[in-house]
């Protein structure tokens, strides 16, 4: 045999052997190979994975073409039919995907990549392909795709803002609460700076919290203000989680926030309250023994008075000492206001003339024009007189002063039904509410939220008290005071008290006519200062006094009066003393041995809430101190003591 037809047997053994070895292989795979020849249109290998995939046989392939597009989705055969041509035309190798239906009625899909072989003159002789089964990852695809609806549709349906953005601010998605939050919609928001809603203050601040985030803390809770769509300015609290790549570098970031402004309110509003009870404690610390003091200046120059004639030279100095104490006298009631003992002692009233006495006391000299609008059926509510007056005239001074060149000014008060969601720090029910509003200079956004803090003011007279007094006093009555004001345009303050429930009485006003009287009166208290103007007063007035230094004399002298058939008339009691027995314990005792007995508790300041309750606490009066020969005198004809002069 020549050697040149042994290498030719070589090499076709050799092909052979490689054309088995990858017939093999293309035998065991599970993707399918396939080959089809151009010129005669037919299949001429097809894998053994076509009959898996497919479900149908090998042999009707070989047979017939047709039974591969016959097997493609109805939906789907143009689609592949296209894009077959366009792999011919490319030179192969772009995958498409499609279904089939196997004959059990079985949808599956495949991914198919064919590539053409050609001739050395670049004509097509066959095509070659590899399709593989792809039926697990489209459905896991859609299943993916239901997952993120549901994902959107619940994301959507939370109240909560939520977003996420790229690293550098791009908005990715918004949710429906964020869209409305903005008043925007997703088409304009997706591609926008996330960063844009936020002050230019606060922009640094809060990229340093994204920037701080890495795989060892993703996750970050923080607040900070926002531009709102009105233009004002909002709080947001804001959680962010960071998300990352298979290298732990952050890709994106997902947020989800809500409005905190009203929280924030309150949070300010718990501030101005503690500020206001820091200041309380040291009026407390001093007011006592301060009120004591006025106590016996006032008393004093009023005895003076009486004793001077009218054309004396001493007489208008001493008018003039009078009204500098009784200055006094304000101020520390506005200290006390304060004070955690310094609760207002409240009676049920028709606050009408009251609101309208208080503005016309602020103005008087005043080249500002008041005018009132007044419900005539204005509802009762439940409050101390003296202090609701002081926050009228407090309020309507502030509004004068705001107009130094004069102005208008109105004081208006309405009824009103708050509901649950007002939105103000207050609970559902009936409320007065009373409005003082100015043409004045109005109050900066920068100021505005400072004007309730003590000692606050951007006045050139006055203390800054005014206002804060205001505001302490209202919260006590269970109210709220409100402002809202614009530089230049003026100012309006709104203050909220609850309607008190049941029958109340119209006021019948004072009666001035000093106070003549006889009887014995037995007066404690722990200062001898006191004692003695106090013993001074009652004695003018015709009582005959007896006085005790605590609340452990007082009773002592009370039992020994009774045992001698004497008795008193009324007793006053000084609430505090301290080191010993004060009147809450002294009234008790007193009570004990004579249940009628007619006690008036005392005091210049209390911790207690006795001068808010007195009844409850076995006393029939409350007598503030410092008090003058009128308010003295009465006190003693509430309970019954002594009669008007003629």
């Amino acid at each position: 045999m020549d050697s040149t037809d042994g290498d030719r047997d070589d090499t076709l053994e050799t092909l052979r052997a490689g054309e088995e070895s990858l017939r093999d292989v293309a035998d065991h795979i599970r993707e399918v190979i396939w080959l089809f020849d151009w010129d005669s249109q037919q299949v001429v290998y097809v894998s053994p994975a076509y009959e898996t995939v497919w479900g149908r046989k090998v042999e009707d392939l070989y047979a017939r073409y047709d039974e591969w597009a016959d097997s493609i989705h109805p939906d789907d055969l143009e689609h592949a039919q296209e894009s077959f041509a366009r792999v011919l035309e490319s030179g192969g190798g772009e995958p498409r995907e499609y279904r089939i239906v196997r004959p059990d009625g079985e949808v599956r899909w495949v991914l198919d990549r064919a590539f053409p072989i050609r001739d050395e003159n670049g004509e097509i002789r066959r095509v070659t392909g590899l399709a593989e089964d792809i039926t697990d990852r489209k459905l896991a695809e859609e299943s993916l795709r239901d997952s993120e609806a549901r994902y959107r549709a619940v994301v959507d349906d939370m109240p909560a803002l939520v977003c996420r953005f790229l690293t550098d601010g791009t908005l990715t998605f918004v949710n429906k609460a964020y869209c409305e939050y903005f008043s925007s919609s997703p088409e304009d928001l997706v591609g926008q700076d996330f960063f844009q809603f936020l002050p230019e203050a606060e922009r640094e601040r809060v990229r340093d919290h994204f920037l701080s985030l890495d795989a060892s803390k993703p996750m970050v809770t923080y607040e900070h203000q926002v531009i709102a769509p009105g233009g004002g300015i909002a709080w947001q609290q804001w959680t962010d989680r960071a998300l990352f790549d298979d290298a732990n570098a952050v890709v994106e970031y997902q947020s989800v926030g809500m409005d905190i402004t009203s929280r924030k309110k309150l949070e300010e509003e718990l501030v101005k309250v503690q500020k206001l009870e820091s200041l309380g404690v040291l009026a407390g610390g001093i007011a006592h023994d301060f009120n004591n003091l006025l106590t016996a200046m006032l008393g004093n120059i009023g005895l003076a008075l009486i004793y001077t004639g009218h054309e004396s030279r001493s007489r208008e100095p001493l008018e003039d000492a009078e009204k500098a104490i009784s200055r006094a006298k304000d101020l520390t009631m506005q200290l006390l206001t304060f004070a955690r003992g310094g609760v207002p002692v409240r009676k049920k009233r028709f606050i009408k003339n009251l609101i309208r006495d208080s503005a016309n006391l602020a103005l008087r000299g005043s080249n500002v024009k008041c005018e009132y609008s007044i419900a005539g059926d204005l509802w009762p509510v439940e409050v101390d007189e003296g202090q609701i007056s002081q926050v009228v005239h407090n309020l309507v001074l502030n509004a004068d002063q705001s107009m130094p060149q004069g102005g208008n000014m109105t004081v208006r008060g309405e009824n009103l039904d708050m509901l649950a969601d007002s939105g103000l720090p207050i609970e559902e029910g009936r409320y007065v509410r009373i409005s003082v509003s100015d043409q004045g200079t109005g109050i900066s956004e920068e100021h505005l939220a400072k004007v309730f803090d003590p000692y606050f003011t951007t006045k050139q007279k006055g203390s800054g008290l005014g206002l804060a007094v205001a505001y302490s006093i209202i919260a006590k009555h269970s109210g709220h005071l409100a402002v809202e004001s614009e530089l230049g345009k003026g100012s309006v303050f709104r203050f909220y008290l609850p309607a008190a429930e049941g029958m109340v009485a119209e006021d019948e006003g004072r009666q001035g006519a000093a106070l003549r009287g006889t009887g014995r009166i037995l007066l404690m208290d722990d200062e001898g200062i006191v004692r003695k103007v106090g013993g001074a007063l009652l004695g003018d007035m015709g009582f005959n006094v007896e006085f005790a230094a605590d609340g452990e004399d007082a009773v002592a002298k009370y039992k020994q009066s009774r045992s001698k058939g004497q008795g008193f008339d009324a007793v006053i009691l000084d609430l505090t003393v301290p080191g010993g027995v004060g009147g809450k314990e002294a009234v008790k005792a007193i009570r004990e041995v004579d249940p009628g007995a007619k006690v008036i508790v005392s005091s210049g300041y209390s911790n207690d809430p006795v001068m808010a309750d007195h009844k409850r606490h076995g006393f029939d009066a409350v007598l503030a101190k410092p008090y003058t020969m009128e308010e003295l005198g009465e006190v003693l004809r509430d309970v019954g003591v002594g009669g008007r002069a003629e």
